[in-house]
């Protein structure tokens, strides 16, 4: 269980914020012991399954495609999807991610949870879902902020968050129609590209900058999942010029592939999900707060 030193020193120097991806998620379980949530493949099915049952048989066809590509083409997909069904994909969306608490089983918030022991009150995620929120041992003081919230980021930046936080960087699913979720919206939260009407994120996109540059981010949940390489590279075209250290936690079998996408990130190898990577977490939060 090898951590390196600088990430070490980080932690105990309270600087590393958690970066939750896909995976966090996906390791949560229903009451039978079933995944409760769907990869992007599967959600994206779904739309073209709605495709289908709309008599849009050709751009279902398409859908699909994109999806059977290798490797998936998912953002594109989903942009096919928003084209056809219009608000009726958010629809699709909050049918599959838009779960109650009860459906979970409780236990397996393991992941989110070891997050919240790492030393920091602020977490970013990329994901839709409450998971975090569920996980989290002070709901009581617990903040949520949807893409962009400009007065709160500025005193972030400035002073750090008063409260546990939970940063929805790509959106929530109580706001469904605000998700980022095809390369429109990745333009306008990276690379600040927008149309008339479209809302810009320079707020966001300034304050991610800076913790990037001052903090060190540990990605968690990120590389298990083919889909969100897509959301790995949207994330890293804003390191550039950044001056911090940032880790991506990755499974032994998943190395070179991470490694092979030349992302300015260090990766730090667990032997399996389950057990050996909440392991790991654990004796992060050793070196955070000691007992």
């Amino acid at each position: 269980m090898n951590i390196p030193e600088t990430l070490e020193n980080a932690l105990r120097a309270g600087k590393v914020i958690p970066f939750a991806g896909a995976g966090v998620s996906m390791a949560v379980l229903d009451k039978a012991g079933q995944r409760i949530f769907p990869g992007w493949g599967k959600l994206l099915d779904r739309a073209a399954e709605r495709l289908k049952g709309d008599l849009k048989e050709n751009e279902a066809q398409l859908v699909r495609s994109l999806l059977n590509a290798s490797p998936p083409d998912y953002l594109y997909a989903a942009q096919r999807a928003q084209q056809s069904l219009g608000p009726v994909l958010y629809d699709v969306i909050k049918e599959a991610i838009d779960i109650p608490h009860e459906r979970i089983d409780s236990n397996r918030l393991d992941l989110a949870s070891a997050l919240w022991h790492l030393g920091s009150k602020l977490i970013v995620t990329t994901n839709y879902d409450r998971v975090l929120k569920w996980a989290c041992p002070h709901q009581q003081d617990l903040n949520e902020w949807n893409i962009q919230a400009a007065a709160e980021q500025a005193e972030l930046v400035r002073d750090g968050v008063p409260n546990h936080t939970i940063w929805y960087l790509h959106g929530r699913i109580d706001d469904k129609v605000n998700l980022i979720l095809t390369p429109d919206g990745y333009s306008r939260l990276y690379h600040q590209q927008k149309r008339d009407g479209e809302q810009s994120y320079s707020a966001a996109l300034t304050t991610l900058r800076a913790l990037m540059a001052s903090r060190t981010f540990l990605f968690v949940g990120f590389g298990m999942e083919e889909e969100v390489s897509a959301q790995l590279r949207g994330v890293a075209d804003i390191f550039q010029g950044a001056t911090g250290h940032h880790y991506v936690l990755v499974r032994e079998a998943e190395r070179d592939r991470i490694e092979n996408l030349k992302l300015p990130l260090e990766v730090v190898p667990y032997t399996d999900h389950g057990e050996p990577l909440l392991a790991l977490l654990r004796r992060m939060a050793q070196i955070a707060a000691p007992p």
